[in-house]
């Protein structure tokens, strides 16, 4: 293997494996983001437009949410998008609540947001609702560059078993793949914070997190903006951070209920998709 070319943190790097790379000063293994678009569901405030994170984690928050930082999501390619988009759909939203709530200790709070139009029953497949293909657009994003850290490699698990098993007084032995990739947002919200403050080759902090889904082999991109020092975090401010982090403005399309792709997912969640011919009553999209 070789050290990586170029400037920056890269000339500090090894890579070890075609695609990854080794910061031997943190020992975690990072990697440069696609050279195709990735892709994301978007809601009607735009791609770019993430909620801002403060106070302590809660299910609310996405995987590698962070107070340190706007995040966006993304997935490797537009199947795995609609799979990590309508994965919220997969049971009601009262079931959903009331699982998610065993699970947290009563941390989790119903939104109307979370499929509240559908419901299930023990014989009775969900659709997905109309006011979903109102509400929601299929973006491809072109990431420019960036270090983002290979949050499953078992390198840089190494790197944090430490940490994580002091934060969640554990064992360092049971800190695996399995228990980032549970739904403890208190714990992967703390890994994203450290990563935040890490420096890789003492010149660079990491862009974001390659993982993969909890629902199988998906790729997926959290994209970080780092605020600190920003103090004025408006929209406007937030959108631009991430467009210094793309090679182009996002592309932004109507979703298709026919896409075989999006069918695809849908079929794998459990969905009826035996007449999705809805009409397209659609609500304007910042298009930022």
């Amino acid at each position: 293997m070789h050290s990586s070319e170029g400037h920056g943190a890269s000339e500090h790097l090894e890579e070890i494996a075609e695609g990854a790379f080794k910061c031997h000063q943190t020992g975690l293994i990072v990697r440069r983001p696609p050279v195709a678009p990735v892709w994301k569901v978007s809601g009607e405030f735009g791609p770019l437009n993430p909620p801002l994170r403060e106070g302590e984690p809660t299910l609310k928050w996405s995987r590698f949410d962070s107070s340190f930082a706007a995040t966006i999501y993304a997935a490797e390619d537009k199947w795995g998008a609609y799979h990590e988009a309508l994965s919220y759909a997969e049971r009601s939203n009262e079931d959903l609540a009331h699982t998610l709530a065993s699970i947290t200790g009563g941390m989790f709070h119903a939104s109307e947001d979370r499929w509240s139009e559908q419901t299930v029953g023990p014989s009775t497949k969900p659709k997905i609702p109309q006011s979903w293909f109102e509400r929601k657009w299929i973006v491809e994003l072109d990431i420019e560059s960036g270090w983002y850290v290979d949050i499953c490699h078992p390198d840089t698990i190494g790197a944090l078993r430490r940490r994580i098993s002091e934060f969640l007084g554990i064992e360092a032995r049971d800190v695996d793949c399995a228990l980032l990739m549970q739904p403890n947002r208190r714990l992967t919200c703390f890994v994203a914070d450290s990563l935040l403050h890490e420096t890789l080759g003492n010149v660079e902090t990491p862009s974001g997190v390659y993982y993969t889904s909890r629902h199988g082999r998906i790729a997926c991109w959290a994209i970080w903006a780092p605020l600190f020092g920003v103090s004025n975090r408006t929209a406007d401010v937030i959108k631009d951070l991430f467009r210094g982090k793309l090679r182009r403005d996002p592309v932004i399309n109507e979703i298709d209920p026919g896409d075989p792709e999006l069918l695809h997912a849908a079929r794998n969640l459990g969905f009826d998709v035996a007449d999705v011919t809805y009409a397209r009553a659609r609500k304007s999209l910042n298009p930022d």
